[in-house]
């Protein structure tokens, strides 16, 4: 099959499995798709036979190095890709004082670095075209802080801060970075789960077509916008006040 490198491009990682494949198989109809995972035969396997725009990357995102190579060609070889889906992530488990810091260290490359730096590399592009709409998966782990997943849900935080960050940097241009949490879905990082990946779909087909008018810097759960941060608009950070809904303790 010849592929349509006229449709507009989106990129995806995470793309063998769970979430990512089922937005591969989603979008490949609309989209030329760039799908990026460790598992490269895995994704031969499920993509190579669909009626569908699909290029595949082997990339291991936890590798600073590789990673950072497979990006500078990346942009090479697609000059601008508008559309970006940052799926990929690892859950981190065990107590924080008992974890490797290699594990944590590998949670926060892959569910925080990567996206940062995938971002970096796509945004001149959208900058210059005035035009981008990136979505980073994320998940209500950082705002519940379940004992057991500390760095699962850092590297989350970490994530949605920058998210949330560079969105406000990116205001003067039409550019929506925002994030999805997916909600319970069934994948191989929670294969108990009790809903099936295509639950979010809506929301995410929403975010990817968003007007020049819509949101950014938001997190999005199943249809809703979720607040990830306290409201501490009565806070004077600067002169050290802050209102009456703060209790003074000294």
């Amino acid at each position: 099959m010849t592929l349509n490198k006229n449709l507009p491009k989106i990129l995806i990682t995470g793309a063998s499995s769970g979430l990512g494949e089922a937005l591969v198989g989603l979008l490949a109809s609309q989209f030329y798709v760039i799908a990026v995972a460790r598992r490269i035969e895995r994704m031969r396997e499920r993509f190579n036979n669909f009626e569908c725009n699909v290029e595949l990357h082997q990339v291991d995102l936890a590798d600073p190095i590789q990673r950072g190579v497979f990006i500078r060609d990346l942009v090479k070889r697609h000059p601008s890709i508008p559309f970006l889906i940052n799926n990929a992530g690892v859950m981190t488990q065990g107590d924080l004082d008992e974890l490797e810091i290699d594990d944590v260290r590998r949670a926060i490359e892959i569910n925080a670095l990567a996206p940062w730096e995938i971002m970096k590399f796509l945004m001149p592009s959208m900058r210059e075209q005035n035009y981008g709409r990136i979505i980073n998966i994320t998940s209500g782990a950082p705002l519940n802080c379940f004992p057991g997943f500390g760095a699962y849900s850092s590297s989350k935080a970490m994530l949605n801060s920058m998210t949330v960050t560079i969105a406000r940097e990116m205001e003067k241009f039409n550019i929506k970075i925002n994030l999805m949490s997916p909600g319970p879905i069934r994948t191989e990082m929670a294969p108990n789960a009790s809903l099936d990946p295509s639950i979010c779909f809506p929301t995410l087909l929403h975010l990817l077509n968003l007007q020049s008018d819509g949101p950014s810097g938001k997190f999005f759960w199943l249809g809703r916008i979720l607040p990830i941060f306290p409201d501490l608009s009565d806070v004077d950070w600067l002169n050290g006040e802050a209102g009456e809904a703060f209790p003074i303790i000294l």
